[in-house]
């Protein structure tokens, strides 16, 4: 935590060990609440990764996080060489 204050990220990603499955009114949820809430208090953006099913993206935005991440929104793609042109 000290890292966050004396080098604060562009953005805070919580791994998808934290954020699979949670549903209200569990104590996952609390917990990523309650570091969502804190890590926001000191202006980082957070993103949730391991975002798979409509209920856990619900949960998240319910949350307050930022941005997420996972194959509910789309598989990963290589980029293209055109893209980089």
């Amino acid at each position: 935590m000290q890292e966050l204050v004396e080098v604060p990220p562009d953005i805070l990603k919580f791994d998808i060990g934290l954020v699979a499955g949670i549903a209200p009114n569990t104590p996952k949820y609390r917990l990523l609440a309650s570091l969502n809430n804190l890590v926001k208090e000191m202006g980082i953006p957070t993103l949730a990764e391991g975002i798979e099913t409509a209920e856990v993206a619900d949960a998240c935005r319910t949350i307050g996080i930022d941005y997420f991440q996972g194959y509910f929104f789309g598989r990963p793609e290589p980029i293209s060489r055109a893209s980089n042109t």
